[in-house]
This record gives C-alpha cells, sequence and structure tokens, in this order.
C-alpha cells in the first residue's frame, strides 16, 4: 500500500509537469494558456505555435502516461495498481499543480497507458478514432469516440481483465470531464448554453469556426 501511494504521488507530479507550457515558452516567448482554446495541451501548441512540435511534445506527454505503469511494473504491483498510478499522472496532466491546475485534456497521456498496459484497447482506438479523421478531419469528435467505445470493447469484445475496463471508463469520463467542464462553466448556463455543450462534445471548442476559436485570447486562460 505504501509503495502504491508514494509512486501514485510521484505519477502525478510527473504528470503535472507542463510539457506545452516549457515549449511554448523557449519557442515563442507566450504564456499558452493565454492563446488558442487556453488548453496546455499538444493540440494548442501545434494549432498556434508550430505544428512541427507535434512530435516532440506529443512523444513527451504519451510517456507521462507510460513511464508510470512501467514503473509501477517494476516495483511489483498487480495490473489494477498500475492502472491507478498511471491514472494520477493523466490527473497531474490535466490539474497540474505548477500552473494552478489549469492543464490539457489527457488524451495523449491515456494512449500512454494504453500503450504500456493495454495494447488492444490502443489498437481499437486507432482504428475508431483514426481512419474517420482521414475523412473528415474533424480530430476532437473522433478522438473522444475512440476513447468512449474503449470500456465497451474491453468488457464485451475483448473479454479483458475488469482492470483494464475500469481504466478505460476512468479514461473516458476524465477527457469527457475535463471537455465539457474544464473550460469557463460559466458559459453553459448562458444564453446559448446548450450550444456551447454540443460544440464541446463534438468539437472540443466553444464555437462552430474553428479558426476564430484556434487565434482568439482567453481571458481567464482556462484550460
Amino acid at each position: 500500500m505504501l509503495a502504491l501511494v508514494l509512486l501514485s504521488i510521484a505519477a502525478y507530479l510527473f504528470g503535472s509537469f507542463p510539457t506545452a507550457y516549457v515549449f511554448a515558452k523557449k519557442a515563442r516567448g507566450i504564456d499558452i494558456r493565454q492563446y488558442g482554446s487556453g488548453a496546455v495541451s499538444v493540440s494548442n501548441v501545434a494549432s498556434t505555435v508550430s505544428w512541427w512540435a507535434l512530435f516532440p511534445i506529443g512523444v513527451a506527454d504519451v510517456l507521462k502516461g507510460a513511464v508510470p505503469f512501467w514503473v509501477a511494473r517494476a516495483f511489483g504491483l498487480d495490473l489494477g495498481e498500475r492502472f491507478i498510478v498511471a491514472l494520477c499522472a493523466v490527473a497531474g496532466h490535466n490539474w497540474p499543480i505548477f500552473l494552478r491546475f489549469r492543464g490539457g485534456r489527457g488524451m495523449a497521456p491515456s494512449l500512454g497507458i494504453l500503450f504500456a498496459g493495454a495494447w488492444q484497447e490502443l489498437v481499437t482506438f486507432i482504428i475508431v478514432a483514426g481512419a474517420p479523421i482521414g475523412l473528415t478531419r474533424n480530430v476532437p469528435l473522433f478522438m473522444a469516440l475512440g476513447f468512449l467505445v474503449l470500456p465497451f470493447t474491453s468488457a464485451f469484445l475483448l473479454r479483458e481483465p475488469a482492470a483494464i475496463t475500469y481504466a478505460c471508463t476512468a479514461m473516458a469520463g476524465v477527457m469527457l470531464a475535463k471537455r465539457v467542464w474544464g473550460r469557463d462553466p460559466g458559459a453553459l448556463r448562458g444564453a446559448n448554453g446548450r450550444s456551447v455543450l454540443w460544440y464541446r462534445l463534438l468539437y472540443d471548442r466553444d464555437t462552430r469556426e474553428r479558426r476564430a476559436w484556434v487565434h482568439q485570447r482567453p481571458a481567464n486562460g482556462a484550460g
């Protein structure tokens, strides 16, 4: 139990390292929370700083989920405990202590967890999310669908251990909650609250127009 607690805390701190924030500061001298969606994420850096940032930041954020899982396995933790440790890294990425708990969406670290501990679910995600993206270019929608189908695929199609199904459910739930409530909650209570809700679910933004959203400067920097 002590190893689980200590590794979970370490994983949270490891996941809290704001890769996208540091990259944007070093490359352009900007606070990424004040540009585009305001999210401290690889997608926001790619949209507002440079697309070539996708690879280095993406790999770093994927490792945020994979490394804690591997470390937990090296310490002899069982499968469920490994996922708990790795999910703490996702929590750190989404709510980093170093940036006043304003972070990313947790998708890249979650993919790292799948890479390290649930490769069949990772293949499922690639099939569900990857193929339609090439046709429609609606990346946020199919990324979300990719995560949402994983619990059902794990439980009913692949017949995986319960620990994997629970982990997939947690990843999908955190992703959905962060997407809907991760930025200004007041927008959901306004006159266009229902539209904002659908835009967040379908496009991960508050408006239909992507260009205007990507190039805005949020007043509160919510991410």
